[in-house]
Formats: C-alpha cells, sequence, structure tokens
C-alpha cells in the first residue's frame, strides 16, 4: 500500500538527443499525485534515437534510501528491470527531479522485431522499503521520425 503525500509528481518530460521539433517533449500529469499513469498517453521514438526521460517531484517528510525500481514491459511482456538509487531526502523539498538514466542516454532499438509499444513502470520506495509512490508512462517506437512524431 502507498504511503500518501510523501512524494507528489509535478511534471514528466522527454528528452532527446536529436529530434525534429524539439529535443524536449512535455507530458501534462497531475500535479500533487503519487500516483500518475500516462500509459493511455504514449509518445513516439524514432528506433536508434537517444533519449531520457525526467521526472519533477516534491516530498513533504524527509525519505531515507529513496529508490526507484524500473519495470520494462514490451506490449505486457517483461522485457527488463533495474534500480536506481536516489538517497536521502529531506523535508518540505519542492524542486526534486528523477533522471532516467541517472547518467547518459537510453537508445531505442533500430532492429525490426523491437519496434512496437513499450510501458515503463517506476515504483518509488524508501524508508526501510515502504511503497511511496508510483509511475508509469508508455512510448512507441517507429522506423523514421515521420511516424514518431505525435499528431497533434
Amino acid at each position: 500500500m502507498i504511503n500518501h503525500n510523501i512524494i507528489s509528481f509535478k511534471k514528466f518530460e522527454a528528452i532527446f538527443e536529436q529530434r525534429p521539433g524539439g529535443l524536449e517533449l512535455n507530458m501534462p500529469i497531475e500535479i500533487g499525485s503519487n500516483n500518475v499513469d500516462l500509459t493511455s498517453k504514449p509518445f513516439n521514438i524514432k528506433g536508434g534515437s537517444h533519449y531520457k526521460v525526467k521526472i519533477g517531484y516534491m516530498a513533504s517528510e524527509p525519505i531515507t534510501d529513496l529508490i526507484c525500481q524500473i519495470h520494462t514491459f514490451r506490449k505486457s511482456t517483461p522485457y527488463g528491470r533495474d534500480t536506481q538509487k536516489v538517497g536521502d531526502i529531506c523535508a518540505n523539498t519542492n524542486d526534486l527531479e528523477f533522471d532516467f538514466p541517472k547518467f547518459g542516454w537510453e537508445q531505442a532499438s533500430t532492429q525490426s522485431s523491437s519496434m512496437g509499444d513499450y510501458t515503463i513502470k517506476m515504483y518509488f520506495k524508501g524508508n526501510g522499503n515502504q511503497d511511496l509512490a508510483t509511475f508509469f508512462y508508455s512510448f512507441n517506437v517507429a522506423p523514421d521520425w515521420e511516424n514518431a512524431l505525435p499528431i497533434n
């Protein structure tokens, strides 16, 4: 069970090393929620492109040993797992950011068999492995930017 009101999310950005139409893609979220699910609004990535995500959040109480467990699914099938340590967080901190990956870039596969839908499920845990928040998002990998750019 998630302990409410300790972590609240503020923003979500997908950042690209190169992308026609801008390097940043901001996705609207419900500010103040500790359970964000953007899986019904996937963004698009060209195969082979480098990207990372940035999640803005705030903490209302101190958090010890904050970690983020990241589960990747491809078409609902488990595809990979990662854990990223964040560390200790002070109470009443408003301008925190979580970058994934922490260093460098992720790269979308260029193999045709890897094109398609992906879902990332992030579980934020701290204070003795207590569930604090969840953040889910999805994206599609396409063979070229023409098919990858969002339709507005």
